[in-house]
């Protein structure tokens, strides 16, 4: 019964049929060659006129059955030792060996000539015919096919027949890989159509990743390809590599898929840069299409190059090296354009989300399936260039936070505002640190690597790096104070632009028992964070209640309220309702003003009415 189309072309068949094939027109191409032949027919030769020759009568007598069969027996030992014999053995003095052989015929020839010359009447041509053969047959071994190769027979070394030759490639076996190649070619240009009509709504953004169908089925371009021209190809590459003609067949392959590659990229509309060639296009756009095709080429295109590339050799080292060749141009392609983005970086403080996206394609998508697609012996050179673009992403993330900071700060020049209002640096700055404080789990591990200050003991990197550029800030508004023109002015000047300041180290903390960990909705935790809350909030009541007496500037009161009251008071009304929910009969005993009492508490508190 015949096996199915798969089990046919599965790799490992073609591997045994094709190495069988091979084995045995090495073996009959060994056994063919002319010096073995020339031996061979010498030997029967010889041994036919000998036994004809009056020198064998005269030496054994006449010819009787048991004679002749240990002579038949004899003589064909003898020939077929002499086809399946190897060359000499290289030595200084091969010739010596071949001359010894002519010599002991030579005697043996005259011995029984001048033995018999008186009983032999007419002329015996056999005994020299036998002669003859036995003297070419005696030098075949030393003349072997090496002289036909142009090599020279003293060259230091073993011998080159301790195994058999490989056969020599005809044009025959070369004309068919390069129409198997062909027909690849072919078949490669509907690969890239099936793959856009497989992705067209990841393309679209119908959808924003790859269609779990299209990654789950593992072979479907693979699977697109004529078994035939699979076979034609994995036949003939490896006749080529057994005929010493690898480096031809190999880069005639890796061209091949490479113009594969680029066919998909055009096919797909991924290819960035002709996109950045364009002028109608922006770089948030081009950056979207570049994260689409990384995740395109490391879980489907490479993937299908690895198993194409086992499919077409059967020797893993040469697959391996095809693979790598083949994927490392469009690899480079997609760190190049990272290392770009890290370049544009420098002077654009609105850079970061750029910066960002790249990083995370990287580190989600291009660097774990990199390690799992990639040997490590062949990775190293891509590897270590991955490793250096991702390290610049991360230093240019940390200067678009600080670095710029820092030159925004010193490089300020703007005068104070009339009326002592909030400086515009102020709030550029807080904002750019507010998103700091967003980004510190991304920006953590980065700034304990690339540091720009020193990190106390206890102190997280992000936490030295914000008190830095304040410390920066205040430094710049102090001197921009003490240069105005009014030295009460330069004082207002300085508390309203301190509001930024005053929240963060007033309200934070109590703002953060307000916060409900969904995980932890306990009576008892919200117990703890209810009085933890209520011990704070009276602590600053007390401290602050004289600071807001009629005498407070009355914008700058109203810009405290609206800054800190429409944070914290619906953070307190949110928790209440909550609390009553987890602790539904008792909640009136922990909570010692509701939320509209709150409210208006809160209102009276920075008007200087002393609530409690």
């Amino acid at each position: 019964m015949e096996g199915s189309p798969q089990e046919l072309f599965h790799p490992k068949a073609c591997r045994f049929r094709i190495h069988i094939m091979a084995s045995l027109l090495n073996r009959i191409q060994w056994l063919l060659q002319p010096w073995r032949i020339v031996g061979f027919v010498s030997c029967m030769v010889g041994v036919s006129c000998y036994a004809l020759s009056s020198n064998f009568n005269h030496l054994l007598g006449h010819w009787n059955p048991l004679k002749i069969s240990l002579y038949i027996i004899c003589s064909t030992f003898f020939s077929i030792i002499v086809l399946f014999a190897k060359e000499w053995p290289r030595s200084s003095n091969p010739q010596i060996k071949a001359q010894f052989i002519f010599v002991v015929l030579m005697f043996t020839f005259i011995y029984t000539f001048f033995s018999n010359k008186e009983e032999v009447k007419k002329p015996d041509a056999y005994g020299p015919i036998s002669f003859a053969a036995f003297t070419v047959m005696s030098w075949t071994p030393y003349t072997s096919f090496r002289h036909a190769l142009n090599q020279d027979p003293h060259d230091e070394g073993t011998s080159p027949l301790a195994a058999p030759q490989p056969p020599r490639v005809s044009e025959d076996i070369v004309h068919s890989f390069k129409f198997a190649l062909k027909k690849l070619h072919q078949d490669n240009w509907r690969l890239a159509w099936e793959l856009q009509n497989h992705l067209n709504r990841y393309l679209t953004d119908e959808i924003d990743k790859i269609p779990e169908e299209t990654l789950n089925d593992h072979n479907f371009l693979v699977d697109e390809i004529s078994p035939q021209v699979l076979l034609e190809l994995h036949k003939n590459a490896n006749l080529m590599i057994l005929g010493q003609r690898e480096r031809d067949c190999v880069d005639e392959y890796i061209n091949s898929q490479i113009h594969f590659l680029e066919m998909c990229q055009s096919e797909l509309r991924l290819d960035i840069f002709q996109l950045q060639q364009k002028e109608n296009i922006n770089e948030e756009e081009i950056i979207k299409k570049w994260i689409k095709l990384s995740s395109i080429a490391m879980r489907i295109l490479f993937p299908n190059e690895r198993r194409l590339c086992d499919r077409a050799f059967n020797i893993s080292s040469i697959s391996d090296n095809c693979f790598m060749q083949i994927c490392t141009k469009l690899t480079k392609d997609l760190l190049s354009f990272a290392d770009g983005v890290a370049d544009r970086s420098q002077g654009q403080s609105g850079y970061l989300p750029n910066i960002l996206q790249v990083l995370n394609a990287l580190n989600d998508q291009i660097i774990p399936a990199f390690n799992s697609l990639f040997s490590i012996q062949s990775n190293t050179s891509l590897g270590s260039e991955t490793i250096t673009v991702v390290n610049r992403l991360r230093l240019a993330i940390r200067d678009q936070h600080f670095k710029g900071l820092e030159d925004l700060i010193c490089c300020d020049e703007r005068p104070i505002p009339r009326r002592g209002k909030t400086h515009k640096l102020t709030v550029e700055v807080m904002n750019r640190l507010r998103d700091a404080f967003q980004d510190r789990d991304i920006l953590e591990p980065i700034l304990r690597d690339y540091p720009k200050v020193l990190v106390s003991e206890g102190m997280s990197s992000v936490s030295a790096h914000v008190a830095w550029i304040i410390e920066l800030l205040e430094t710049h508004l102090e001197a921009k104070s003490n240069i105005c023109w009014d030295g009460a002015l330069g004082c207002f000047f300085l508390m309203t632009n301190y509001l930024e300041d005053y929240q963060r180290s007033s309200w934070d903390t109590v703002l953060g028992f307000l916060k409900l960990d969904n995980g932890n909705l306990t009576a008892e935790s919200m117990t703890e964070k209810l009085s933890l809350f209520n011990e704070h909030f009276y602590r600053i009541w007390h401290d602050q209640i004289t600071w807001f007496d009629g005498g407070f500037e009355t914008e700058l009161r109203e810009e405290i309220i609206e800054s800190v009251c429409k944070i914290l008071v619906p953070a307190y009304e949110n928790f209440v309702a909550v609390f009553r929910d987890v602790l539904p009969e008792h909640a009136d005993d922990y909570i010692l003003y509701s939320a509209s009492k709150f409210n208006d508490a809160f209102y009276g508190f920075f008007k200087g009415f002393d609530w409690y």
